[in-house]
């Protein structure tokens, strides 16, 4: 199979990619693990955005959707400056609507697990898993926008249900037998979404106990958009009214289950044992796929060397930053990255700011034939 441009990656990013090329015309095939668009943002689906609808949708998408899909939900949401939507409604109403366009729909292949990707004689050869089949694709350029999600920091490992690497979902867990006490673990804003639903659970069952581990002091920024903010807001005050023990300079040195529990010790020695544990500490990139393609990265950050020199790092906030296609080149080849996965282990990320990169990218690709 041939086909001009490959995008591995369904999400936002990846959705959004297709639709440019497809405005201009341009061959493409998008490749995408979950068995359906959006896989990864389902796994947080019942959290809110941080940002308002304005700054999710994309101008040309949100056009395309309002055009030709009758029951494209957001069109009718007036105040978009001031509505924050789930992770699940932007799939529902939103991907899945972009995904089911005549204009995109033949171009994606669901259930489409990349295993290589090799670059010889200026043809990528692109080899994906389905249904357990391999199969192989050859193009002119590969555009990764498969984000970082299920590439955890590991803090704490081992194969056991008591620790988990998803954010908390408060109507998972009251279907779950009742545990006494819970650990959160990490300083962003996932471990503070785990604790927003974990204290919920507490109101069902007071006697829950929850802790939050963080390595240094916890870090309050109170910036970017205010529904961060009062997320901050709000579990600053769950930690002055007590309803979750907070321990600072909580470095986990060493854990080890104990029946039904699980004892962490940190590097001061001081040890916790708690029956179950949210480990929110963050994701990274993958690039084990590429077989013979070179690329560099900023060691500490694992992003594009020139976007680290436009990193805050008191703040770490893709919002914040103003960047161009330039400032994420990895490699002199047409392999590019975007979305998420190109902010390395940045803890936020901005769609609007990647938005501007599909149009620039797609303009790239049409010149790739001209």
């Amino acid at each position: 199979m041939n086909s001009k441009t490959v995008i591995i990656g369904a999400g936002p990013i990846g959705m959004t990619m297709a639709a440019k090329l497809a405005i201009k015309n341009e061959q493409f095939l998008v490749l995408e693990q979950g068995n359906r668009v959006g896989s990864n943002v389902l796994e947080w689906g019942h959290v809110h955005l941080f940002t308002p609808l304005h700054a999710v949708v994309d101008t040309d998408v949100d056009a395309l959707l309002t055009k030709h899909f009758l029951k494209y939900k957001l069109k009718n949401i007036v105040q978009r400056s001031t509505t924050f939507i789930t992770g699940q409604e932007l799939v529902d109403d939103y991907l899945q609507p972009l995904s089911e366009l005549p204009l995109l729909q033949d171009s994606i292949t669901l259930g489409a697990r990349v295993i290589d990707i090799q670059y010889t004689d200026h043809q990528f050869t692109i080899t994906y898993e389905k249904e357990g089949t391999p199969h192989q694709v050859h193009s002119q350029a590969v555009i990764d926008a498969s984000g970082n999600w299920g590439h955890y920091n590991q803090v704490v490992t081992a194969a056991t249900d008591q620790i988990e690497h998803s954010i908390a979902d408060v109507e998972i867990e009251k279907q779950l037998p009742a545990y006494s006490s819970v650990a959160v673990i990490g300083n962003g804003h996932s471990a503070m979404n785990s604790l927003k639903s974990l204290v919920k659970l507490q109101a069902a069952q007071p006697s829950l106990a929850i802790h939050w581990l963080v390595r240094n002091n916890a870090k309050f920024n109170n910036v970017a958009h205010s529904n961060s903010k009062k997320l901050e807001d709000t579990v600053q005050g769950y930690v002055t009214e007590k309803l979750v023990q907070l321990h600072e300079h909580f470095a986990i040195q060493q854990s080890q289950p104990q029946g039904n529990s699980y004892v962490l010790t940190a590097a001061n020695g001081t040890t916790l044992e708690v029956d179950k544990i949210f480990a929110n500490t963050g994701c990274h990139p993958d690039y084990s796929l590429l077989t013979n393609i070179d690329i560099q990265l900023d060691a500490e950050f694992q992003c594009p060397t020139a976007l680290k020199t436009k990193i805050d790092p008191e703040v770490n906030s893709s919002c914040q930053i103003s960047y161009d296609l330039e400032d994420l080149h990895v490699t002199d080849i047409p392999y590019y990255v975007i979305g998420m996965k190109s902010f390395g282990k940045m803890p936020n990320f901005f769609l609007k700011n990647c938005y501007h990169i599909t149009e620039r990218l797609s303009e790239k690709i049409v010149a790739m034939s001209s």
